[in-house]
């Protein structure tokens, strides 16, 4: 799967991380693109990259949004085990975690400057 980036000028509050848990880029950088790569992402513009990091180091942004993605799953198992919908195909299945995954990306302001990614986070 190929992940292409959608111009978006909304946004919304961000909680400010404190500097302390501020972590080196290059540690937050293989994060993601282990988590990319376990959702079946091969392709993901340098751009929304950038803008995850920049997120995960000012924000709790990528936190809430792990957390809808895990929540995603564990609706899917439950509906499963209540017999309650039919099982989905992988394909779907992948599809749903990385659109949780990613779900608020656009509402932080993507752009190529992270100047103006950083100051729209640090603005809400």
């Amino acid at each position: 799967m190929r992940l292409e980036t959608v111009n978006s000028s909304a946004s919304v509050g961000i909680l400010e991380k404190s500097e302390v848990d501020v972590e080196d880029k290059n540690t937050i950088e293989t994060r993601i693109m282990a988590e990319m790569k376990e959702l079946g992402v091969s392709e993901c513009p340098q751009s929304v990259i950038n803008h995850l990091i920049i997120l995960e180091q000012h924000s709790n942004f990528n936190d809430d949004s792990r957390m809808v993605r895990d929540g995603f799953k564990n609706i899917l198992l439950e509906l499963k085990n209540q017999q309650i919908m039919t099982e989905l195909s992988k394909e779907q299945i992948r599809e749903g975690l990385l659109a949780a995954f990613i779900h608020d990306i656009g509402k932080s302001y993507l752009s190529e400057d992270p100047s103006c990614q950083l100051a729209v986070i640090k603005l809400f």
